[in-house]
């Protein structure tokens, strides 16, 4: 995951369902409207972002509906939900 200072490429996982999985910077101009966590509905106010399935994510958002862990490196998505791996394939 991002850390404070560092530079160069962000890491990036993938998502099943063809959902994009990406870390994005987010600029935030004045005027711009506040951008909301898809999971948690608050405003997404941190330096990084996460893309999933075209929306926007707080990073500790992006987790299993199911058993709640942190999804890292893959997820697999069904009816606009998240999931591991195993609990995708129960």
């Amino acid at each position: 995951w991002p850390q404070p200072g560092r530079r160069g490429p962000l890491p990036a996982a993938v998502c099943r369902r063809g959902a994009d999985f990406s870390f994005a910077r987010l600029h935030r101009p004045a005027e711009v409207m506040m951008v909301h966590c898809a999971g948690c509905e608050r405003p997404i106010l941190d330096r990084f972002l996460l893309n999933v399935l075209d929306r926007a994510w707080h990073i500790k958002c992006v987790q299993c509906c199911e058993c709640k862990c942190n999804l890292t490196e893959k997820c697999f998505s069904r009816e606009g939900k998240l999931y591991c791996k195993n609990d995708f394939f129960r």
